[in-house]
């Protein structure tokens, strides 16, 4: 006589793989006649666990204040707890929270793991640039407002810059977004809420540095997603 058994195996209660079917079938070669006994084992896949590390700015000249953060999924219902750390020396406000903030002392990266309740991991890191000394600015010539937490936000960065005035405007002249005040100001990729169309736009920016001079800047910006 001939049997078809289904097996399933697990190390564990609670698995954390990427793959999520571990059933096995295979004939089982019985003498007749013969009595046969089975088990049910119930194993519970679970989702798994990812965590994204932000910087915001993620360059800035020394003593400049840098707010880290992050964003995670867990096993459905349940929580995650985060650990941070760094390469550098520079010494976060809390290192088991999701928003720390640290001054910046030099050019460092930073990490982050995330842990849920059945003990599966993740972790990410985030660089943090110290830039030189002097007034200077760096002004990306792309950026990706997808909410991946990687540059969703079109913004300067600089040394020693005290405020910051941006337009930007589409092909056709249209102003699609105007900023003034600190320089963590920027343009996030929509207008009147809308998310606008992959492509090139343009940007005029006007530069207030901390010893009163000012500097202005205009060039293109690549939207992508």
């Amino acid at each position: 006589m001939r049997l078809w058994a289904e097996t399933c195996w697990a190390a564990a209660p609670l698995l954390c793989p990427m793959h999520r079917e571990f059933i096995m079938q295979k004939p089982l070669q019985l003498p007749t006649p013969t009595c046969v006994s089975g088990r049910i084992a119930l194993v519970l896949v679970t989702d798994a666990v990812t965590v994204t590390a932000t910087a915001t700015p993620t360059a800035t000249a020394q003593g400049g204040e840098v707010q880290l953060g992050v964003s995670g999924s867990a096993t459905q219902g349940t929580s995650l707890t985060y650990s941070w750390t760094t390469s550098g020396n520079d010494i976060l406000s809390c290192n088991d929270c999701t928003d720390p903030v640290v001054i910046i002392s030099g050019t460092a990266s930073y990490t982050v793991t995330g842990i849920d309740e059945w003990g599966c991991t993740d972790s990410d890191s985030v660089q943090v640039t110290l830039l030189p000394p002097g007034n200077m600015v760096i002004i990306p010539n792309a950026f990706s407002p997808n909410d991946d937490g990687v540059n969703d936000v079109f913004r300067l960065f600089g040394s020693n810059v005290e405020s910051v005035e941006l337009f930007v405007y589409n092909r056709w002249g249209q102003e699609v977004y105007t900023g003034s005040g600190s320089p963590a100001i920027g343009w996030d990729g929509t207008y009147k809420g809308v998310e606008q169309e992959l492509g090139v736009y343009v940007y005029y920016a006007s530069i207030t540095f901390t010893d009163g001079t000012e500097k202005d800047f205009k060039g293109n910006v690549t939207l992508m997603r």
